[in-house]
């Protein structure tokens, strides 16, 4: 009689089904691992925008002029909120598909933050700040739009929260250092 090589059914079977349960835990640590790279690119695309700001101050002794919306009592034709016009207005910065959009605010916005670390928003600035404080922000969109840490927010005086994020995610979680 002639000997069969190869498999059984059950054999495959029991091969599959490890595959299966490996890939089960493997591809959400990947996915995690994936999300926080953009989450920190996105952090680092604030402190580059904040430092581009910052050079722009040292020049024109305010933050006037470094978005694409106008703002009254700021500077001239050009904008002070909004995409940044001396920065890259998408992270990640040198192309690509974009996950987090970068945004001017003029002023600092009125920020509460919880014990959370996640902040309430209050755009409600007066005339006078708005030359000599900024508070920029990186809204997810694209891959990251259903973030759980939500949107990153830095202001000129170095405050960093986050906003419209799950209520669960810490600031340490999100913000590493």
């Amino acid at each position: 009689m002639k000997k069969h090589s190869g498999f059984t059914l059950i054999e495959i079977m029991i091969t599959v089904a490890i595959v299966a349960i490996l890939a089960s835990i493997a591809i959400p640590a990947y996915t995690e691992y994936v999300q926080r790279a953009k989450r920190s690119q996105a952090q680092g695309a604030l402190l580059g925008l904040s430092a581009a700001l910052e050079r722009s101050f040292v020049d024109n002794n305010n933050y006037c002029d470094a978005g694409t919306t106008a703002v009254a009592n700021c500077g001239g034709a050009a904008g002070d909120s909004g995409a940044p016009s001396i920065y890259s207005t998408v992270v990640p910065i040198d192309g690509g598909e974009s996950y987090y959009n970068l945004t001017i605010a003029a002023g600092n916005i009125a920020m509460v933050v919880n014990d959370a670390g996640a902040i309430a928003v209050v755009n409600n600035v007066a005339a006078s700040r708005i030359r000599n404080e900024f508070t920029l922000i990186a809204t997810r969109t694209n891959s990251m739009a259903n973030d759980k840490c939500g949107d990153f927010v830095i202001t000129s005086t170095g405050l960093k929260g986050l906003v419209n994020g799950t209520n669960s995610q810490v600031h340490s979680f999100c913000w590493k250092n």
